[in-house]
């Protein structure tokens, strides 16, 4: 299965598990879970679009004993953080289930 047939399998089941839940409870919950949880995958998706720009690349840098006097090339950091920002597959796959979940949550408050 390609990532793209993934990706529709994912959000079909989303929107078929929201067409379901709205029959049996009441919309407003079913909007505010598929809300809550549409929001808490955007910011996974952020975090790892985040955490693949490597925008933290000098911070966290553990210094032994022995090494106190090295200094960071301050060259090769900037380089590496003046990167263009990418979309991996699981930042993407992130932020659009995140959104159509949002935008499910508006439809079934709607209906």
């Amino acid at each position: 299965m390609t990532r793209q047939n993934k990706l529709i399998a994912i959000v079909l089941g989303v929107t078929v598990l929201g067409i379901i839940a709205e029959l049996i409870f009441k919309n407003i919950l079913i909007s505010n879970i598929f809300f809550i949880i549409g929001i808490l995958t955007l910011l996974v998706g952020v975090g790892v679009m985040l955490y693949d720009s490597k925008l933290l690349l000098g911070v966290f840098k553990r210094k032994s004993p022995v090494e106190h006097d090295e200094k960071l090339d301050v060259h090769k950091v900037a380089s590496t953080k003046n990167e263009p920002i990418r979309f991996r597959p699981t930042a993407r796959l992130t932020l659009i289930i995140g959104a159509w979940l949002i935008a499910v949550s508006v439809l079934v408050s709607l209906f």
